[in-house]
């Protein structure tokens, strides 16, 4: 057991590193209260551009053909409402739907914007369930604009495929 120490001894006092420190913290903290209070004004502005965008669709694209050029506010809703349209599991979801068993993505890769872009890499054990999952993508709803890539038809195949990705109110 350690005896305590009832000396009256002085203790060492804080020195000029520790008010450094503590100083330091202080303007750290400044900063992260302005930086977080500047990206909650740009969140709310986001969110208002999206709710404009949802109540007049066309008439933010009239006026933007007007323009000429989109801000980057306007882009950024954009993706915004494209998102909530189409989340990645629900992508991801529709395309298990019509995948055959022995057809499997090695990778996926979605691009927001005026739409979703999607880029797949696809492997199948045989041609046929390959071309299966390619009638079946083109039969879908969801799925427009779709673009395979170069394929080797010998054993396992394997390839890309472009495609945009229709989310929201479509079947």
């Amino acid at each position: 057991m350690t005896a305590r120490d009832f000396s009256t001894r002085p203790v060492p006092r804080s020195g000029l590193p520790d008010l450094a420190l503590v100083t330091l913290a202080a303007a750290l903290l400044a900063v992260a209260g302005a930086v977080t209070l500047t990206t909650r004004r740009d969140l709310g502005e986001a969110r208002r551009a999206v709710e404009e965008a949802r109540r007049e669709p066309a008439a933010g694209r009239r006026a933007e053909a007007r323009d000429g050029r989109a801000s980057s506010l306007q882009g950024l809703a954009a993706q915004a409402l494209s998102t909530v349209e189409a989340p990645p599991p629900r992508i991801l979801a529709d395309l298990a739907a019509l995948m055959p068993a022995d057809v499997r993505l090695n990778r996926v890769t979605l691009t927001y914007g005026e739409g979703v872009s999607v880029e797949l890499a696809v492997v199948a054990r045989e041609a046929a369930s390959y071309d299966r999952f390619l009638e079946r993508l083109a039969a879908s709803p969801r799925f427009t604009d779709i673009l395979p890539g170069a394929e080797s038809r010998e054993g396992a195949i394997s390839a890309p495929i472009r495609m945009r990705y229709r989310g929201g109110e479509a079947p």
